[in-house]
């Protein structure tokens, strides 16, 4: 589950997290969250699901039982019940996600890793700084207020996003722990990161240049909510070219969107890596290979 369960960046504003209603609505929202999406309780999350985590509920599913003969394995890291301001998941829960893979029959070939937010993404640190800077001056702040949507009544309306996201300063180390294991994992299976979130449609890549190993996150997200302009889609574009995860591991955005056209203020222009459309995904899995075909789904212009 995410913030939109809750309310935007639950967890993530350190100045909220000992608030007694904030801690008072937490174990609500996570007990409607099992409930609706799970049909089970805190109690009978382990029994019923499988669940497991240190505070949160992760699952690892796999498709022995099901469709492709245990080909195919799902684990989904609880990135929300366990995030502070430093924190997204905590170490105990991963060890034990890691531990469960190691169970995994030996005929599954492919991982999809399910994390929220995606992890190849655009770091968005200047429009961080920028808030940053309005933190501390007064007449920057100002400058800022006078812009329609860049403050709620908590704090600037983008922040929550910027803090909830694996290249925020404060998750460098863990999300490059995890790229690590994720390209550990890569080595004797495939690995896919499927990701939402950010309102966005995009193909993701993280490339190792010791290993020339490559993983690609899916990013498909939000079928109801308005998406961004067509402004931040290209901003979005040009941020990922100045993205580096660290010496070893590439991120970029995948041109793969190229017959799409968006509007860009009065004028058009072609956005092949950032889709700013209401937007789905559906897989298709070749039953004689096991490899998926994904289709990406997208409203057209007027919301049609």
């Amino acid at each position: 589950w995410d913030d939109h369960d809750a309310w935007d960046g639950y967890g993530s504003y350190k100045h909220l997290n000992h608030c007694k209603i904030f801690k008072g609505m937490s174990p609500i929202m996570q007990e409607l969250y099992l409930l609706f999406q799970h049909h089970t309780t805190a109690e009978r999350a382990a029994a019923d699901c499988d669940m497991f985590g240190h505070k949160g509920f992760s699952t690892l599913h796999s498709t022995l039982q099901y469709i492709d003969d245990g080909a195919t394995a799902l684990l989904s890291f609880d990135t929300r019940s366990e995030r502070d301001a430093h924190q997204i998941v905590n170490k105990k829960t991963y060890a034990m996600g890691w531990e469960r893979l190691k169970e995994i029959p030996d005929q599954t070939k492919h991982i999809l890793l399910m994390v929220p937010v995606p992890i190849a993404y655009p770091d968005m640190f200047l429009v961080d700084t920028v808030f940053a800077v309005g933190d501390r001056l007064e007449f920057v702040d100002k400058i800022l207020n006078k812009i329609p949507g860049v403050k709620n009544e908590f704090d600037y309306e983008l922040r929550d996003d910027f803090l909830d996201h694996w290249n925020h300063h404060n998750h460098e180390v863990e999300r490059n722990s995890l790229i690590d294991k994720a390209f550990t994992l890569d080595s004797t299976r495939r690995v896919t990161i499927i990701s939402g979130d950010v309102h966005h449609m995009a193909v993701g890549k993280l490339q190792s240049k010791s290993t020339g190993q490559v993983i690609y996150n899916i990013i498909c997200s939000a079928i109801g909510n308005i998406p961004p302009s067509g402004v931040e889609a290209k901003f979005l574009k040009t941020m990922s070219f100045l993205h580096k995860v660290n010496n070893d591991v590439s991120m970029s955005l995948q041109t793969k969107f190229d017959r799409l056209q968006y509007p860009f203020g009065e004028k058009h222009t072609y956005s092949n890596q950032v889709i700013n459309r209401r937007n789905f995904s559906v897989w298709e899995q070749d039953r004689t290979t096991n490899n998926f075909n994904i289709l990406f789904y997208t409203e057209r212009q007027n919301h049609k």
